[in-house]
């Protein structure tokens, strides 16, 4: 038991340790680009990959994770498994080639048909790694992985940092992905040899424990994708630019803040499922935790956004500032219901979460559209932020049914958390508005605004929950981490 406990621990290093470098490669990546091309750039190549990761969300069958949930695996599993992954590199090549004209003549702008096909070739080979690559995980040896992933993100960030600098044109957004996925199957093979053969043998099984799951995750996908193109259908590139980058900008901090508790939530509600009302208080708790980190951090950014923008991206990307700000908002209430997923899984809830996403998707399209054909970019931002509200609702009616946690106490839970931001806010905006009639740079602003936000934050939570009595919750939980690593500190 020691030994698995060590590997586990291990693993757990190494995951962290892989899933933060990538992360901060990304961003810095989406910075530095963002300051060395353009709006439009940025919008032409959006079309193609967000075409590209639906097609890939909606024909991933997680078949690897079906590997190694299975006891006994033989090669002919993995030969299996190893041939689809070929069909549907193959399918979404082709598909892509067939589709790039029709595509670009849709958009009005002939330059997509070779970045779709490009595109195309990079679906295609990310979804040829060794299949035996996944089967390293079930021996708890996370190593291989985490090199993988960390070259195809360095190497991707290399080339398009290279050819932003030399060509400054959209291709580096196109080229620079290629060579990651390129780098990293290769890689792959090196690590976790194997000799391909074409099987289809115990694909019954594979398909049983994948379906649900796969098709919850095109969904979802398509429903977080597809705005994307409706925006480039009817908006000017650089309009799709700048949304695109508002988007994925808006997601790193929360995303990354709350992440690692994230990934926790599945193992930890599978040990304490048949206990409910341990599920309930665990539930609450990481509910409650990730909104003490999430609501903050996305909020506070919407608030430095303006600076944030004008100092690292350029005065050229200051379009993108107000649906940027609406978009951290929906990130922190989406953050509310990320629990929601670990729970479910724990439950083997896969059907749920299919039939949850597909009404969101079936909510969220005419709202967006309606949106973004009346007020632009901005009404798109804020029929983002409604369906999100409303599918906090709908995830809020899905835990009170399946724990007993009413949509009130979810909510009643955050009132802290939610006054201090408040807090947080008034002080933001006063010294924000100050700083700006002053005339003061964008940097000094900034780190002014960030200083001032921490502290207040968290002289705010201290304070609402020492006035509260001091109760059990998120506060409690990190006083005693800070207590544990002053202690440590010490010895």
């Amino acid at each position: 038991m020691t030994g698995i406990k060590s590997r586990l621990l291990s693993g757990a290093l190494w995951t962290v340790a892989g899933r933060g470098i990538t992360s901060v490669i990304a961003a810095i990546s989406t910075i530095v680009l963002a300051r060395l091309l353009t709006p439009s750039d940025f919008g032409i190549v959006a079309i193609a990959t967000a075409t590209l990761a639906i097609a890939m969300a909606v024909t991933e069958l997680s078949l690897t994770s079906a590997l190694v949930v299975q006891d006994e695996v033989e090669i002919d599993h993995v030969r299996s498994v190893w041939t689809l992954s070929l069909l549907r590199s193959l399918g979404v090549f082709l598909i892509f080639f067939a589709c790039a004209e029709p595509l670009a003549k849709f958009y009005g702008d002939l330059r997509l048909v070779p970045v779709l096909i490009a595109t195309g070739v990079t679906g295609a080979i990310s979804g040829m790694n060794s299949p035996l690559l996944a089967l390293k995980s079930k021996q708890l040896s996370f190593k291989p992985a985490f090199y993988v992933e960390t070259t195809q993100r360095i190497v991707a960030f290399v080339v398009s940092i290279a050819l932003a600098l030399e060509l400054k044109t959209y291709w580096a957004l196109v080229i620079g992905p290629m060579a990651g996925v390129t780098a990293a199957a290769v890689l792959s093979y090196v690590i976790s040899p194997f000799i391909p053969k074409l099987r289809f043998l115990g694909l019954g099984h594979l398909f049983r424990f994948s379906i649900w799951l796969s098709l919850s995750r095109g969904i979802t996908m398509l429903a977080w994708r597809s705005d994307q193109l409706i925006v480039g259908y009817f908006l000017p590139k650089a309009q799709l630019g700048l949304y695109t980058v508002a988007d994925n900008v808006a997601a790193i901090p929360t995303r990354e803040s709350i992440q690692p508790l994230a990934q926790t939530l599945f193992p930890g509600f599978a040990k304490i499922k048949n206990d409910p009302s341990k599920v309930r208080r665990g539930f609450a708790l990481a509910q409650s935790t990730i909104a003490l980190i999430a609501f903050p951090v996305a909020v506070g950014f919407a608030l430095v956004a303006e600076p944030f923008v004008r100092l690292t991206m350029g005065d050229k990307w200051l379009g993108a500032v107000p649906v940027l700000q609406i978009l951290c908002v929906v990130q922190a209430v989406a953050a509310l219901t990320v629990p929601l997923q670990g729970l479910a899984l724990a439950h083997s809830e896969t059907r749920m979460l299919f039939r949850r996403d597909l009404i969101a998707f079936l909510i969220r399209l005419p709202i967006t559209v309606a949106g973004l054909l009346t007020y632009g970019l901005i009404g798109l931002g804020v029929a983002r932020l409604a369906t999100a509200i409303i599918g906090a609702g709908l995830n809020f009616r899905l835990i009170n049914r399946m724990i007993g946690l009413s949509a009130l106490t979810q909510l009643k839970n955050q009132i802290r958390t939610l006054g201090a931001v408040a807090v947080m806010v008034a002080g933001l905006f006063v010294c924000h508005s100050w700083l700006r009639s002053a005339g003061i740079g964008a940097f000094p602003t900034l780190t002014s605004l960030v200083i001032l936000g921490i502290s207040l934050y968290a002289l705010s939570i201290t304070l609402f929950w020492r006035i509260a009595g001091s109760p059990d919750g998120p506060e409690r939980e990190l006083q005693v981490l800070v207590q544990s690593f002053i202690a440590r500190r010490k010895r």
